[in-house]
């Protein structure tokens, strides 16, 4: 299953700046990819969701930059993305198929950092479109 760890119980500290071969994950070969880990602590929160259907979606934040963040101390900007891990559980039933998923990646650009919005007028959204 896919575990998630509740980004309020990881400290700056618990992670650490990593890079793959970005060829072994579908990028260009000669360069590296851009990533964080995690080394593990006893305070950090660990959850999974052992009884998922095929009709539920699991979403959530991966990563969050600002554009006055300084990537030269990735280490010590805040935590503010979920770190995730697949993992043996020990209860499946012998025999059990494998894990399937599928992952799918947006980005989301916002103009403003939410305390400079704080102060403007919020904005409403319109009337939902769908379902009727």
């Amino acid at each position: 299953p896919l575990a998630v760890c509740d980004p309020a119980f990881v400290a700056n500290g618990d992670t650490v700046h990593t890079a793959l071969d970005a060829k072994s994950v579908g990028g260009l070969k000669g360069k590296q990819t851009d990533q964080m880990a995690l080394k593990y602590s006893p305070q950090q929160q660990w959850y999974y969701y052992p009884n998922m259907t095929d009709d539920e979606v699991l979403v959530f934040k991966q990563f969050e930059v600002w554009k006055d963040d300084s990537m030269d101390k990735r280490e010590a900007l805040p935590v503010r993305g979920v770190f995730h891990t697949a993992f043996v559980d020990p209860n499946t039933p012998e025999g059990s198929p494998p894990r399937q998923s599928t992952e799918c990646r947006v980005q989301v650009f916002i103009g403003k950092r939410k305390e400079e919005d704080a102060a403007e007028e919020k904005w409403t959204p319109p009337a939902p479109l769908w379902p009727k």
